[in-house]
């Protein structure tokens, strides 16, 4: 079932998978969409509902094209509109899932609505560190500048980032991430909007750690073995500070963990 909720002009789109009492509010990552997470229906649709959103500029959510650039989106709007959601489905207490971009999300949402969620399931979460690119590319006139330049002239950035990789300035790793997040044009301008419009959307990791700690918050963390984007590292640093109920799973996969083969396994693991 596919609903949609307003707030001011903004719209976010959502998917209902499953039946079940307990629900699971989730968040899809950067180039994806809510289908991803039909994976789990079968396995976990008789206990939970899970809601999965299609964040802005995902699906058919709107974002309003005057406050791309400037006054984007609060912290503030951002959690009165996951509540008005959460109020048009006559949802009290939930668990929270977010993959990649909704991990960020996720996070977000945890350091305000922390005294309503029952579980915590992260996998590759975005939002562990500070993303100083995205600093740079939101809040610097150079970056905003160089953020046009990459999605006019794509070919003169990857030459450039070619030559940089040659010189070993640019590891392979950063390569590739470079690649996945800049190879179409189509990909160039979401992730340009994207980190514009969500420049508000970020979490205090440190109030995030607190919040979980003081109301016994259980959580899930899932990373990929083999993923250049998230690396294992962020999740084991984080959960160092964590005294609730804690696991860390690492499973044979790169970054696109959400897929059919996978499914009875994170299904287990969200159980």
């Amino acid at each position: 079932m596919v609903q949609k909720i307003a707030y001011k002009n903004f719209e976010l789109e959502y998917t209902l998978f499953g039946s079940g009492s307990e629900y699971i509010i989730a968040f899809h990552g950067f180039g994806r969409n809510a289908d991803d997470f039909k994976i789990f229906e079968k396995n976990l649709g008789e206990k939970y509902t899970i809601v999965a959103v299609n964040l802005y500029h995902h699906g058919n959510s709107v974002y309003p094209d005057n406050r791309m650039f400037d006054n984007q989106i609060s912290k503030k709007e951002f959690i009165e509109h996951i509540d008005a959601l959460l109020n048009q489905l006559k949802i009290d207490r939930f668990s929270i899932m977010g993959y990649s971009l909704g991990g960020r999300v996720a996070l977000t949402c945890i350091q305000l609505f922390y005294t309503r969620i029952n579980k915590i399931i992260l996998i590759a979460p975005d939002g562990l560190k500070t993303s100083h690119y995205n600093n740079f590319v939101t809040g610097t006139k150079l970056g905003k500048s160089y953020i046009k330049w990459v999605i006019k002239k794509p070919e003169e950035f990857f030459g450039l980032i070619d030559r940089l990789h040659s010189y070993k300035i640019v590891n392979n790793r950063t390569k590739r991430m470079i690649n996945f997040h800049f190879e179409t044009h189509e990909k160039r301008v979401l992730l340009r909007n994207v980190i514009s419009s969500f420049k508000n959307i970020v979490p205090n990791i440190s109030e995030v750690t607190q919040h979980i700690n003081n109301y016994n918050i259980e959580i899930v963390m899932v990373f990929g073995k083999h993923d250049f984007i998230i690396p294992i590292k962020l999740g084991t640093r984080f959960l160092k500070g964590i005294r609730s109920k804690k696991q860390l799973h690492i499973i044979d996969a790169s970054h696109n963990i959400l897929t059919e083969n996978a499914s009875k396994t994170l299904s287990e693991l969200i159980k």
